[in-house]
């Protein structure tokens, strides 16, 4: 019985658009940014954040989790994503949708002398 349970789980997370990184450790970079942080948890959290400012060398710390939309609560024509992740340093919210060989980041609600923004880094190898 839990072996048919644990299927049908599997199934319904890879049915309903399940997109959470893999545990481990992962870095972004672009000419401006270079962005390391951890995933774990089965992909529910993000945590060990650094956003290094490749221009000035200001490193921000943060923490943050998977985000997942309530279907239930949506209109019925949403076409977005299912989830994205989320976290917070000292001075901006950031957000971004599960990254492949580029990730999206959004960064918003600063708390200093700051704009909101969009950023595309590409994966390091």
């Amino acid at each position: 019985m839990k072996i048919i349970l644990s299927i049908l789980f599997v199934l319904f997370l890879f049915g309903n658009g399940f997109s959470q990184l893999n545990n481990g450790n992962y870095t972004f970079k672009s000419a401006d940014f270079t962005l390391s942080f951890t995933i774990s948890s089965e992909g529910w959290d993000v945590s060990q954040i650094i956003l290094l400012n490749n221009k000035t060398g200001q490193k921000e710390y943060g923490s943050g989790e998977w985000f997942r939309i309530n279907k239930n609560g949506v209109d019925e024509d949403y076409s977005g994503p299912d989830g994205w992740y989320q976290f917070q340093t000292g001075k901006c919210n950031y957000s971004f949708d599960e990254p492949t060989s580029k990730l999206v980041l959004e960064q918003y609600d600063c708390v200093v002398n700051r704009r909101e923004m969009t950023y595309t880094l590409t994966r390091a190898k």
